[in-house]
This record gives structure tokens, C-alpha cells and sequence, in this order.
């Protein structure tokens, strides 16, 4: 052989392997031995239980013909080849006559063998089944008293099926009768029963059946069928081989209407599409709208500040309603600022599109920060605030968002602690992570309270408390995305407390920069 030849026989095998590589995994660990051939006779596959029965490896027969290998007799050659030209498409074959195959050894082994007439990636492929012929007594599959199938196969409200190898129906119940609108005549005529099966689910079942002729393990397969009538029906099949002694006759089944089921499952997944189009729009109205929200309140909460910093440079009595009023806005802006930032957080984390902007931060520098400007909240509450002064922590972190955290965090232990409350605040610093400790004197939290404090839209119910100006409000949200922004940054937040109106303790674990 050239070398340009065995360039090109080379590629060509590369090529059909890749093609048929779905197939050998299928039925490798098939416990009938099975052989792939292409039209011609050349062996392109033969699986593991094939190489157990004759001794030979796959790798030394594939590319070889099948009748120039020593494995089929001499004096079988002729019937088996005329045997491969007469299968039809989706048609199982059984070589009427007892075969003799010989083994690495030399040794004659008598088989029956079968064959189906298979497409694979647009090719046609002969797949090759052999089933050893021992006279030993083998499983007996094959229900003697056919009139006692018949009345129990009758009985049932499912339709229960027979064909042979040809793959021609030659029994059905009284309810297949029924469901396909034959007449028993007719099914003395022979049908295929492939006439049953709709097209576009046809490849499915004659894949199915090529592993039930390997005796696999199968689970039912589900097919659309169609009626005489021309309507069609959704259908769960289970299927089985028919043997007499210890010859293979053809199948037998039993076929479940699931068309109410597979209906169900489309309205089902009909209202999930539409739900999931709302979700989505709304997902969508929700980012623009709290973007359209956020510039504008940006500017009121702006010129209020302006307004109070240009009064109170007058020296105004700070008790005129004016003060009050511009007190009221700025809060309310405030607030309002916090719900739309929460709102969009939150459509990002659940569209998993929020982005980091990591780089090395002061983590001391971004809490003395978040207290900074939330002293108007804790000089309104007459708290008492603790913030040791320390060396500066440096972490790999969002600036931004570690802003965030610790401003939901610390706003939230002065809203739920009393007038003239304490919050404490300390950092301690270990060999690869840092550890904060935020703790209160507040409303405290309940066994089930902590079990769900880190869910969205989680709300505190006010009744359950019995101090009176602890305002209870917001959207649920700012735990929830205090915790998605800390699992990002690789870390952890838990809370403790000892029961109501003992206080809580926050615990945020962040990863230090390895040096």
C-alpha cells in the first residue's frame, strides 16, 4: 500500500469513527454479542461480548470483511450473504438455518443469528446479533396457555400487543382493537407495525428495539401512534422478546395512553414560557424604572442638603418649620435612595449580572465611612456608638458594594434598637481572613427569625415586639443582598442572638490578600 492510500484510508477512519462512536458506546456492555458491518460485509464494530465468544480483540477485525476473516464457515457464506441483501429498512432478520462460527482457537460454535438494517448519520449499517445455541434448558419467556394470556390481556384497560420478527402485528387485545379501529380480519392480513408509529418517531423505535435484541436493560419509550382514523396519540411502551424453546419468535408489549399526561405537561410548560416572559418584562421595568427613579432623587437629596447646610449657615433657629421640612425630604430621599439601590441590586444577583470592581481597600477606612454618614440616624435615636480606632486592614474587595453592606447592616441595628441604644463595631484580624463582629442592644431575633433572616423580601412582623419606637418598614431586601455581595467576595455573614429584645450579633468573614 502507497503512502498517499494509507494517508487516505487513514483519514477516511477517522471520519466513520467519529460517526459511529455514539453506537459502540451504546452497546458495548450489550450481553449479546453484537457485530456493526457496513453494507458491503466490512466489519466496522464488533462489542465486548463479541470478543469474549470468538477470542478476537475489536481492533484486530475492524476495516476486515467479514467473509475473509476466519470466523464465519465456508459452507455458510453464500446463504449469509444472500441473507445481509434481502433486509429491509427497520426490519429485524433471522437467518432460518443454524450458523457455525469458528473462534480464535479453531473451535466451532453454533449460533442463530439476526440481523437489522439500521441508519446511522445517513448510512446504512447492518447490525449483526448473535445468539449462542446451547442445548441446555434457557429462560422459557414464552406464556404456554394462550387462552389464559388472551382473558387476562382482554381485562385490561391498555392496549397489550404481539408481532413477530418481521415486525408484522399477530396479536392484539380487545382494547387495541378498540383503539386502533381494526377488526381482527384485518390483523390476519398482516400489518406492519410500523404503520402504527408516526414518522418522526420511527428512527427511535427501531434503535429501541436493535437493544432489546441485545437483552439491555430498557426503560419504556415513550412514541407518538397513530390510529387508523389518521389521529394520533402519545403513548408509553414497554416491550419484550417472545421466546419457544429457546428460539426467538418476535415481541410482545404493552402500550399506555399518556396523551391527557403529555397534554398537561404542555400546558404546563406553556404558562412556565409565559410566566417566564412576565418575569422577564418585569425584571426588565423594574432596572429602568429604578434607573429613571435613581437621578432624579440624586438631585432632591442633593439640594436638600444644600438647603439645610445654607440655612443653618444663617444661623436660623433650628426649631422654624422649615428645618423640620427639609429634615422630612432628606430622610425620605434617604430612604428612598437605599429601596432603589436594594431594587437594583437585587435585579442583578437574580439575573446573575452584577459585576465587581475588586481592588485593595481599607476595610477600617469603609465602616468609619458607613458611620459617618449615618450619624444623623443615630443622633436621632440618641445611640451610643463603639468603633475602637485600628491599623488599617487591606482586602481584595468592591468598594462600592462593601459600602453597602456595612451601610444596610449598621441602619439596620439602629432601626431595631431602642432610643439611647448601644451598637459596638470590632475588627479582628486572623492569618488569612478578617472577622467583624457588629453588635446591639436591640429588638433581638427569635430561633426562627435567624433561620430565615437572609431570604429576600424577610420582614420582621412588628407586633412580635414590645418596644414601641422601633420602626419596623422596608422591602426585605437589604439582608439578602448583604449576603449575595459577601458570597461573592469568596466570604461568609451569620447573625446570633439569645432571644427577643436581647440584642443581635452580626459576624462578616472576608478573605485577606495573601501576601
Amino acid at each position: 500500500m502507497t503512502e498517499k492510500n494509507s494517508i487516505k484510508r487513514i483519514s477516511h477512519t477517522e471520519k466513520r469513527c467519529k460517526s459511529e462512536t455514539s453506537y459502540s458506546n451504546l452497546f458495548r456492555e450489550a450481553s449479546k454479542p453484537i457485530l456493526l458491518l457496513n453494507p458491503d460485509g466490512n466489519i466496522l464494530y464488533i462489542n465486548e461480548a463479541t470478543e469474549q465468544l470468538i477470542n478476537y480483540r475489536n481492533e484486530e477485525l475492524i476495516d476486515n470483511n467479514i467473509f475473509e476473516v476466519s470466523i464465519i464457515h465456508p459452507e455458510n457464506h453464500n446463504r449469509i450473504r444472500e441473507f445481509f441483501n434481502s433486509l429491509n429498512y427497520g426490519v429485524i432478520g433471522r437467518l432460518p438455518e443454524i450458523c457455525r462460527l469458528f473462534t480464535r482457537e479453531n473451535n466451532i460454535i453454533r449460533v442463530q443469528i439476526l440481523a437489522i438494517l439500521l441508519k446511522i448519520e445517513n448510512e446504512y449499517r447492518i447490525q449483526v446479533i448473535i445468539c449462542k445455541n446451547l442445548n441446555n434448558t434457557a429462560k422459557l419467556e414464552f406464556i404456554e396457555d394462550r387462552n389464559g394470556f388472551k382473558d387476562l390481556s382482554n381485562s385490561l384497560p391498555d392496549i397489550v400487543f404481539e408481532a413477530d420478527l418481521n415486525l408484522t402485528l399477530t396479536y392484539l387485545n380487545r382494547c387495541g382493537y378498540k383503539t386502533f379501529n381494526l377488526t381482527p380480519k384485518q390483523l390476519t392480513e398482516g400489518i406492519p407495525i410500523f404503520d402504527f408509529i408516526c414518522p418522526e418517531d420511527k428512527e427511535k423505535a427501531i434503535l429501541n428495539l436493535s437493544r432489546l435484541l441485545a437483552r439491555e436493560k430498557l426503560e419504556p419509550i415513550e412514541l407518538t401512534l397513530r390510529k387508523t382514523t389518521g389521529e394520533c396519540f402519545y403513548s408509553r411502551v414497554h416491550t419484550r422478546l417472545i421466546f419457544e424453546n429457546n428460539l426467538l419468535l418476535g415481541f410482545r408489549g404493552i402500550i399506555y395512553d399518556i396523551t391527557k399526561r403529555k397534554l398537561n405537561e404542555e400546558l404546563i410548560k406553556k404558562e412556565n414560557r409565559r410566566l417566564k416572559r412576565i418575569n422577564s418584562f418585569r425584571k426588565e421595568f423594574l432596572d429602568i424604572a429604578a434607573h429613571e427613579f435613581k437621578t432624579p432623587l440624586t438631585s432632591i437629596y442633593g439640594a436638600t442638603q444644600i438647603l439645610l447646610e445654607y440655612y443653618h449657615s444663617l444661623k436660623l433657629d433650628s426649631s422654624l418649620e422649615v428645618f423640620e421640612l427639609l429634615e422630612i425630604i432628606k430622610n425620605g430621599s434617604e430612604k428612598l435612595k437605599d429601596l432603589i439601590l436594594n431594587l437594583l441590586d437585587f435585579s442583578k444577583f437574580e439575573s446573575g449580572k452584577i459585576d465587581l470592581s475588586k481592588q485593595k481597600i481599607n476595610l477600617i477606612e469603609v465602616i468609619n465611612n458607613c458611620i459617618t454618614d449615618l450619624k444623623y440616624l443615630i443622633y436621632q435615636k440618641d445611640h451610643r456608638i463603639i468603633f475602637p480606632k485600628s491599623d488599617e486592614i487591606i482586602i481584595n474587595a468592591d468598594y462600592s458594594k462593601m459600602e453597602r453592606v456595612f451601610t444596610n447592616l449598621i441602619s439596620n441595628s439602629i432601626k431595631y434598637t431602642p432610643s439611647e441604644g448601644e451598637i459596638s463595631v470590632a475588627v479582628e484580624r486572623f492569618d488569612t481572613y478578617v472577622l467583624v463582629r457588629l453588635k446591639d442592644n436591640g429588638v433581638g431575633l427569635t430561633e426562627d427569625e435567624l433561620n430565615n433572616l437572609f431570604k429576600r423580601f424577610n420582614q420582621f412582623n412588628k407586633g412580635m415586639t414590645s418596644i414601641s419606637d422601633v420602626a419596623i418598614e422596608g422591602t426585605g431586601l437589604g439582608l439578602y443582598i448583604t449576603k449575595k455581595i459577601i458570597e461573592r467576595h469568596e466570604g461568609d455573614i451569620w447573625a446570633e442572638s439569645e432571644g427577643k429584645n436581647k440584642g443581635t450579633t452580626f459576624f462578616i468573614k472576608l478573605p485577606l490578600i495573601e501576601a
